[in-house]
């Protein structure tokens, strides 16, 4: 688990964040939405929260008014966190779309490496715990 330790500097605007992930993965995808809260920034979209349905195709009328909410939360971001894993499905898509939108991709934990990791606006981090670093970093550029 994360430490929710790190302190903000005080002066500096909320990064807005949207964390993609596995639904296989969804503890740690909400262990790394508290850790980015704490450290001050916001969450554009907590799709974890979401109420969508599976099978997806069999819930079109709950799941669709959902997925356009997180396709404009991973478009309007300033910083997208990929939290890797081998399950990744819709998280690829999310990535995809904050890379066509020119938004800065956080990498955490590099499972499966991908050719757009290469890209300037992609910063690969080994684990969960130096996300907020990163985003710290991400803070100080835009400033």
């Amino acid at each position: 688990m994360m430490s929710s330790q790190y302190i903000p500097r005080s002066n500096a605007a909320p990064v807005k964040v949207y964390v993609a992930g596995a639904v296989a993965d969804v503890d740690r995808v909400r262990a790394l939405i508290h850790a980015i809260q704490s450290a001050g920034h916001k969450i554009v979209c907590d799709w974890t929260s979401l109420p969508y349905r599976e099978p997806y195709l069999d819930n079109e009328e709950v799941n669709r008014p959902l997925a356009a909410e997180m396709v404009a939360a991973a478009s309007s971001c300033d910083v997208l966190v990929l939290a890797d894993h081998l399950a990744l499905r819709g998280a690829l898509m999310e990535c995809g779309m904050a890379l066509a939108s020119a938004r800065r991709v956080i990498v955490s934990g590099t499972v499966r490496p991908s050719i757009f990791f290469t890209l300037p606006n992609v910063e690969l981090v080994a684990t969960d715990r130096e996300v907020v670093v990163a985003l710290e970093r991400a803070q100080r550029h835009s400033d």
